[in-house]
């Protein structure tokens, strides 16, 4: 989604379009709602929201944990009984993301972790090995 200066408000980008009810943009051939799913009407079908993910692994006490993380959602990452959570507060077009990684007494943020990149915090670093999509599609209820 981009700012419009002219209209003064977001829009999607040109491969997108805005869904309502998921309260974002997605892709055009993704179902926003369950009238996509049951375009003759019913209600048999319905629309398995469109979630963004990214591949990070967290490497901490010589150790490493991979694992997708959704936009948005709490994504814990464990280690030998310690563990860290992870948000991923920005997701920008390419897989580009601000992340934010705290447990007990520590606090790291990251702003724009490029794909296929590491960064590095005070005993922790997490590597962005890419995102992609998840959902978007109509399922039999």
């Amino acid at each position: 989604m981009k700012f419009d200066a002219e209209t003064n408000s977001c829009v999607c980008e040109s491969h997108s379009r805005y869904c309502k009810d998921q309260g974002k943009c997605i892709a055009f051939d993704s179902c926003c709602d369950i009238a996509d799913c049951n375009p003759l009407g019913g209600n048999d079908r319905r629309c398995i929201q469109t979630k963004f993910t990214l591949q990070l692994c967290l490497n901490f006490n010589g150790g490493i944990h991979c694992r997708k993380a959704i936009v948005g959602d709490r994504t814990t990452y464990s280690y030998l009984q310690q563990s860290w959570d992870v948000y991923v507060d920005n997701l920008r077009e390419g897989a580009v993301a601000d992340l934010h990684a705290q447990r007990l007494g520590q606090n790291a943020t990251f702003t724009i972790v490029q794909p296929n990149t590491t960064v590095t915090g005070v005993n922790l670093s997490i590597e962005n090995k890419g995102g992609g999509l998840q959902g978007g599609s109509c399922e039999t209820a």
